[in-house]
C-alpha cells in the first residue's frame, strides 16, 4: 500500500513540474510576441490611417492622424486590461 501511494505522489509532482513549465513556456511565448510587436504598432497605425485619407491630407495631417488612432487603440487596450485583469485574477 505504501509503495502505491508514493508512486501517485511521485506521478502527481511530475504532471505538476511538466504543467508549471508548459505554463513558464507560454508565458514567455507571450512576453517576447508582445515586446516584439510593441515597436511596429506605431507603423502599422499609421498605414492603417494612411489608407482613410487617399491620399488628400498633408503628411503632417497624416501623421497627427496616425498619433491620435494610436493613442486610441493604446487607450483602448489599457481599458480592457484594467477590466480584464481582476476577471482573470478570480480565475
Amino acid at each position: 500500500m505504501n509503495d502505491q501511494s508514493t508512486l501517485r505522489s511521485d506521478r502527481k509532482s511530475k504532471s505538476a513540474a511538466v504543467a508549471l513549465w508548459i505554463t513558464y513556456i507560454n508565458v514567455a511565448l507571450y512576453a517576447l510576441c508582445y515586446q516584439l510587436q510593441r515597436p511596429v504598432e506605431p507603423f502599422l497605425v499609421e498605414s492603417l490611417t494612411s489608407h482613410e485619407n487617399d491620399g488628400t491630407a498633408s503628411s503632417e495631417a497624416a501623421a497627427a492622424a496616425a498619433a491620435t488612432a494610436y493613442g486610441r487603440v493604446q487607450s483602448f487596450f489599457s481599458a480592457i486590461q484594467t477590466v480584464g485583469s481582476p476577471l482573470v485574477g478570480i480565475l
